[in-house]
């Protein structure tokens, strides 16, 4: 995850995720998602998924750390096939 800044990628430390509806397999869905709060190496976030219909199927409360740039750094995005769309 990128927040705010192309070469500052954010890893999961911790994620609660609770799962409204069942999630059905090999359909198009939405993914969702938002920050809630940032501070130093830390950010907590909101996500969902959705059906095309809109209806939240699961949801997840998500703490992320930085990534360490021992495991990745911005110069790897190219090689992994990530691309940036604003």
């Amino acid at each position: 995850m990128m927040i705010g800044d192309h070469n500052r990628f954010f890893m999961t430390a911790k994620m609660e995720l609770k799962y409204r509806q069942p999630v059905p397999v090999g359909t198009p869905l939405r993914a969702v998602g938002h920050v809630i709060k940032r501070r130093g190496r830390l950010a907590t976030a909101h996500a969902e998924i959705r059906s095309q219909d809109g209806e939240t199927l699961a949801e997840a409360e998500i703490l992320l750390t930085d990534t360490p740039t021992a495991l990745f750094n911005a110069g790897d995005a190219d090689r992994l096939g990530w691309r940036v769309y604003e």
